[in-house]
């Protein structure tokens, strides 16, 4: 699905950073964010997302929102969250979701409960944005995330991938070692302003 975008056609494909929401750009500390209220930014999101974009990469937030198919919002309640995110300064070019939850987790509206192509850590949202603001070079471009699914969404894209230590972060990094889990990130950052820093220093 998605979300808030500004189209950048008519120009060759660009480097782009794909953000992950929580845990990354926004505080998860309260729980499930279900109201424009209950928005908390991370120290520093605002400032990354500028970096980015002063740099000239496309800003792609691509976030799982289990939460619409569980019935406790919708996707006008995500796009008002989304919104009032912009006006507090993270100004991406889209924000794409995916909406969806299998019945066996949990979903319980009839329209979202389904297996689908675009929860992380598919690829299929970080591969929509090409529609969305592209055309996108994936060879150049980055994941940042906190969780194992956004190291694996990225890889799966083809992106290069980073894991901040903000959310699940640290969880996710003592991890890494275990069976099954995806190989270490490109690089570890402390957050995501940390990791926007990264990314912009990267040679093409």
């Amino acid at each position: 699905m998605t979300g808030v975008g500004r189209p950048a056609r008519g120009r060759g494909p660009r480097r782009a950073v794909f953000l992950d929401r929580d845990g990354t750009l926004l505080d998860e500390g309260a729980g499930v964010v279900t109201v424009p209220g209950a928005v908390r930014l991370l120290p520093g999101a605002a400032r990354a997302v500028a970096r980015l974009r002063e740099a000239g990469f496309l800003v792609v937030v691509v976030t799982n929102q289990a939460a619409v198919a569980r019935g406790l919002l919708t996707e006008e309640g995500l796009a008002e969250i989304h919104g009032r995110m912009a006006r507090e300064g993270v100004k991406a070019d889209a924000v794409l979701y995916c909406p969806h939850l299998d019945t066996a987790e949990g979903g319980v509206v009839p329209a979202y409960a389904r297996t689908c192509e675009c929860r992380k850590p598919l690829p299929g949202l970080l591969r929509r944005a090409d529609e969305a603001v592209g055309p996108i070079d994936y060879g150049v471009s980055f994941m940042v995330g906190d969780s194992a699914r956004d190291l694996e969404a990225g890889r799966a894209a083809g992106v290069r991938t980073v894991l901040v230590l903000t959310g699940k972060g640290r969880q996710t990094l003592a991890a890494l070692g275990a069976a099954g889990t995806p190989r270490r990130p490109d690089h570890v950052a402390a957050d995501v302003d940390e990791a926007a820093a990264w990314c912009v220093a990267q040679e093409v």
